[in-house]
């Protein structure tokens, strides 16, 4: 897991973003991990506070239930990278479904505009900085 954040809730959402967006390569880049915990805490910054409470409140859940969903003890942060992917399994299938899914529909919001992420899954053809400006809408391909 990355180092970079090495307490509280952007530790959690590092470690849940690198088991959502692990692949059999291994786990995302770091750097986008990092870039996407500060792109989240620069939206929570700017959202109303139900909205702060809904997110901590669903992130609490899923990182406190979901190693105990896989019989571990400790922090969900501390598990390896499988154990954390089998654990989110788990709670998808369970009473927490809907925080976890809370969670992952933040975090993929922002995943995905990544320019990386969006030339990897095809968004877009070429992007030259993260500051480019998107291209505008064309209408359905």
């Amino acid at each position: 897991m990355t180092t970079r954040h090495a307490e509280g809730w952007q530790r959690d959402v590092a470690a849940v973003a690198e088991a959502l967006f692990s692949s059999e390569r291994g786990p995302p880049p770091a750097a986008r991990v990092d870039w996407l915990v500060d792109d989240v805490a620069h939206f929570l910054s700017s959202v109303g506070g139900r909205s702060r409470l809904l997110f901590f409140a669903s992130l609490q859940a899923v990182t406190r239930s979901a190693p105990l969903s896989i019989l571990a003890l400790g922090p969900f942060w501390r598990l390896s990278l499988e154990r954390r992917v089998r654990a989110l399994e788990r709670l998808e299938h369970g009473p927490l479904a809907l925080a976890l899914f809370a969670v992952k529909t933040l975090l993929c919001l922002h995943w995905y505009e990544h320019p990386d992420t969006r030339i990897e899954v095809g968004l877009v053809d070429k992007v030259t900085a993260l500051s480019s400006r998107r291209p505008p809408a064309r209408g359905p391909r």
